[in-house]
């Protein structure tokens, strides 16, 4: 089993690296191009994303190869090489995986449940802002839609860390936290769920146009439906929440 462990531990320490060559590169013609206020952006940018990758080496120490991890954590290969530039759907999917593999190595190595839907929620808000940036052009049809997955993100997000700080855990890892294969399949499908629902919307950052850049009458229809899917599933978290954790409800 140690053994196991510490081969899926190298393996997330190898997707962190992964992405970092995957995005690498990031400014380098940018001063020529004139696009010093995107890249401030960036840079800005960069802070999560660069957190996320090099916690995914932490599986390295967590699971038998404390010295590896030391000396990947601290590597310019993962630090320096983590940009955005043109990132194609392959390296957004990385991203995901490193960051959903990192959190996995942390809450395997805690017995934790907490950072699941943190880092799931984040993820969203975190891919659809980062292909935003790195989009070769940016215009008001990808800005809403980029905006209503980071607004839906950080409104689910938000409930969900409240909601496992107020029970203390989340029923549904109680025995997986402690089987740390079985909690890697949740983290993988986390992963999976994450790319494949935020799909549209990477496809559509990533693309040269991506449509009309001015919004259409459809446009605003869709943002009705959205705002009234947000409502009412905002108002159905609360219920449900409030329900449960009345005394006289158990």
């Amino acid at each position: 089993m140690q053994a196991t462990l510490s081969r899926l531990g190298q393996l997330a320490g190898r997707i962190a690296a992964a992405a970092g060559v995957g995005v690498r590169r990031q400014f380098t013609n940018s001063s020529s191009n004139g696009a010093g206020g995107k890249a401030s952006l960036l840079q800005m940018f960069r802070v999560p994303l660069r957190s996320s990758l090099l916690a995914a080496t932490l599986g390295l120490g967590a699971f038998g190869r404390p010295t590896a991890a030391a000396s990947f954590a601290s590597s310019p290969a993962i630090i320096d090489q983590v940009t955005f530039k043109e990132m194609g759907l392959l390296s957004w999917l990385i991203v995901d995986v490193a960051i959903q593999w990192g959190g996995w190595a942390v809450s395997a190595a805690l017995k934790t449940d907490k950072f699941y839907d943190m880092l799931g929620t984040g993820s969203f808000a975190a891919l659809s802002v980062g292909s935003l940036l790195a989009a070769r052009s940016i215009h008001a049809r990808k800005i809403a839609a980029t905006a209503f997955v980071a607004a839906w993100a950080v409104r689910l997000g938000g409930f969900l860390v409240v909601r496992v700080l107020k029970t203390g855990h989340d029923s549904r890892f109680d025995e997986a936290k402690h089987k740390p294969l079985t909690f890697w399949v949740y983290w993988t499908m986390q992963a999976v769920w994450v790319f494949t629902t935020l799909l549209p919307v990477l496809l559509l950052n990533s693309s040269s146009t991506g449509g009309p850049a001015a919004l259409l009458w459809s446009d605003f229809v869709g943002a009705a439906v959205y705002a009234t899917g947000l409502v009412v599933e905002a108002t159905a978290d609360g219920q449900k929440f409030s329900f449960k954790m009345d005394p006289a409800n158990k």
